[in-house]
């Protein structure tokens, strides 16, 4: 389409719904990069708006999640004042947060705009199971660790394990929404949980 005036004009791309279209807009973007030096341009459409949000949110994930987990560690020390249990509780949520990204790059499925949110909400909601079980084993009367193991499993065990399949059950139900990044994110979120 091109004005009346002649300034300025507008190229549609319709682009099938197979097709990779985030990796299609990178590649009109330079090319029409390329072949003009004198002219402003504007990009507009889904492929685009996903491209852009992509490559930002990719790098909020790599630059928030060592400030999160530091954030987790530094309350925990905080609150316990051992250095051993922070280091414990980080772990046990860093070793799942990767376990449940890892398993996304494995099965094929995309980083999306909801999902990017996933290592910080895997984060605090792990920091917190591990914390009760870390607080009740603290304070446990028994003369030896594995005791104190047993007590504190025993104590808080069955509430953390409730609270944990309600927080799954909240988010697997995100499986029954429209719309295919939410239910990617519910199923995600329910395993990483």
């Amino acid at each position: 389409l091109i004005s009346p005036d002649g300034e300025s004009t507008r190229i549609f791309a319709f682009l099938e719904a197979e097709s990779n279209q985030v990796t299609i807009a990178n590649g009109i973007r330079e090319i029409a990069e390329e072949e003009s030096d004198i002219l402003t341009l504007f990009f507009g459409g889904l492929p685009f708006i996903q491209s852009h949000i992509g490559g930002g949110t990719r790098r909020d994930i790599i630059s928030l999640t060592p400030y999160v987990l530091l954030l987790s560690a530094l309350a925990t020390f905080i609150f316990f004042r051992r250095p051993f249990g922070s280091i414990l509780v980080l772990s046990a949520v860093a070793l799942g947060t990767v376990w449940t990204i890892g398993g996304m790059a494995a099965s094929d499925q995309p980083m999306t705009v909801v999902s990017t949110s996933l290592p910080m909400v895997l984060v605090a909601i792990g920091g917190a199971y591990g914390a009760h079980i870390l607080a009740a084993f603290y304070v446990a009367k028994a003369p030896t660790a594995p005791e104190r193991v047993t007590l504190a499993l025993k104590e808080v065990g069955p509430p953390v394990v409730a609270s944990m399949l309600t927080t799954v059950a909240g988010f697997a139900s995100f499986l029954a929404m429209d719309v295919a990044p939410m239910r990617a994110f519910g199923f995600q979120a329910s395993v990483g949980v």
